[in-house]
């Protein structure tokens, strides 16, 4: 017991071990902050870059 911290008992089947997991997990992935922004000269019909572009390629609702 160390800073008044039971151990928890993470051997395979533990309901313990799963508990505590199921409260620390992620419900849904993270995904959209890693995508590149949104083509800025797409949004205005001017980009000429086509796919050498590095930023995205997406419609207004799916940009937020």
């Amino acid at each position: 017991m160390a800073d008044g911290v039971l151990p928890i008992d993470y051997t395979k089947g533990s309901l313990a071990a799963h508990e505590e997991l199921e409260k620390i997990a992620k419900r849904a992935p993270q995904y959209q902050r890693n995508l590149p922004h949104v083509c800025s000269f797409w949004l205005k019909g001017f980009c000429s870059r086509g796919d050498e572009c590095p930023y995205r390629y997406a419609a207004r609702h799916e940009a937020g």
